[in-house]
Order: structure tokens, then sequence, then C-alpha cells
């Protein structure tokens, strides 16, 4: 109950009867940049309201987002390139949006920077790389790397344990269970050619699980058909 006081009078005013609708709310946050939802949803908006914060976090309103935006965005190029660091000898990814690139003097000129992110990974190129619903999956072998250019946020997967010599991802999102999952496929023998290399073991990790935590484990999926290569670069 609050208690507002005045010169002649009191006015007392219900705890609830100045709350918005939460369709009205989840309008609100719809209306927002995604930059700026994305970053404060899990920090600045819990100072404003506890509400706010489980809306901007939950997995519908992520999901249906880009539907509630006022104007559709025009569809815009993403560059990523990577530079060592001398300090540590790590590689840092950058990455630049453009609705178009200017060629000038043969060179590109990116108008903006998005984000971005440091790989703690020796290596310089990845093995595989996807990208799905504006994350990028970079595949170091045995290590796996999720990012969001976006945000800029980075979570690096727990190692491949495998005797194999070849480790394949691939990254995809399953609709069923609103969940990204990245499989690695374990391969024998180390060939140039990967469509040769028969797969003799599938391991799945699940980002996200029904109830909004990330798994901590790699799962060994049991495959029933005969050894076979892997065609395309999706799940």
């Amino acid at each position: 109950m609050i208690i507002r006081h005045n010169n002649s009078k009191k006015t007392k005013i219900g705890k609830d009867s100045n709350s918005l609708p939460p369709d009205l709310q989840i309008e609100i946050l719809s209306r927002l940049p995604v930059k700026v939802v994305s970053r404060a949803g899990s920090a600045r908006f819990f100072l404003v309201s506890k509400l706010w914060s489980t809306i901007s976090s939950s997995q519908d309103f992520i999901r249906s987002f880009p539907s509630h935006s006022i104007q559709p965005h025009p569809p815009r190029l993403l560059y990523a390139v990577n530079n060592i660091e001398k300090q540590n000898g790590f590689y840092k990814w950058f990455f630049y949006s453009s609705p178009s690139t200017t060629l000038v003097e043969e060179e590109i000129i990116f108008q903006s920077s998005i984000s971005r992110t440091t790989c703690d990974i020796w290596s310089q190129s990845p093995s595989h790389v996807h990208y799905v619903n504006g994350l990028i999956s970079f595949g170091y072998d045995e290590k796996q790397i999720i990012t969001s250019p976006s945000t800029g946020k980075t979570i690096y997967l727990p190692k491949v344990r495998s005797r194999k010599q070849i480790i394949r991802s691939y990254f995809g999102f399953d609709p069923v269970e609103s969940q990204y999952k990245v499989l690695a496929v374990c391969m024998s023998d180390k060939v140039g050619d990967y469509s040769k290399v028969p797969s003799s073991e599938h391991k799945v990790f699940t980002l996200m699980g029904r109830e909004g935590r990330v798994a901590q484990t790699w799962r060994m999926v049991k495959c029933n058909t005969s050894p076979h290569c892997p065609k395309t670069n999706g799940v």
C-alpha cells in the first residue's frame, strides 16, 4: 500500500493500481532496439522492474522480438575479421555490420562496428563456422565457441573428449524443444576429404534446456545407421 501526502489530503493507492498490463509491457520492450534489450535485460531492467527483466530474458520474447519491430530491418552484411593479441598470443574477432559496402580506393569501408570478442585459442582459423539466429559457432577441433556479434558475449563449451583424430562440429536450432545444439562428429582417419571419412561417434551439447539451464557436458548419441559421412553444414 502506497500513501501519498498532500497539503490538504492523503491519497491511498493500491499496490497494483498503477501497474501496466503485461501485454502492454511486452509491447513497450519490443519497441526498444535489440542491442538495448540484449545488454540491459538481465541487469539494467532488473533495477526498473523484476518483471521486465524476466520478460526480456524469456525465450518466448527473444524468439518473437523481430516480429514486434515497428519497421522491418533491411538486410545487413556481417563481416568478421580476426587479429592476434601480442600480449598472450590469442586471437580476437572483430564484427562489423553494414547495409551495404562503400569502395574507396579498392578498400571496403565498414559503416558500423558491432562488437569484438577474444577467443582463447591459439589457432588462427577455425575448422568449422556456422551461423544460426544471430549466433556464430566456431569449431576448433575439440574446442567449440559460441559468440553473439550483437552483444560481444562468448561462451566456451567443454572440450570434446574423444580418441578419434577428426572432430567436425555442426550448429543448429531445435524448434520443437526451443534449444540450440552443437553436434560433434568424431571420425577415425585424418584425411583432407571429410566426405570419404565415415563417422563413428556422435556427441551433442545442448546450450539451453527447457528450464533455461545451460548443459555442462556432452552426451553421446547412439546412431542406429551404418557408418556414414556428413554431407551438409547444418544440423
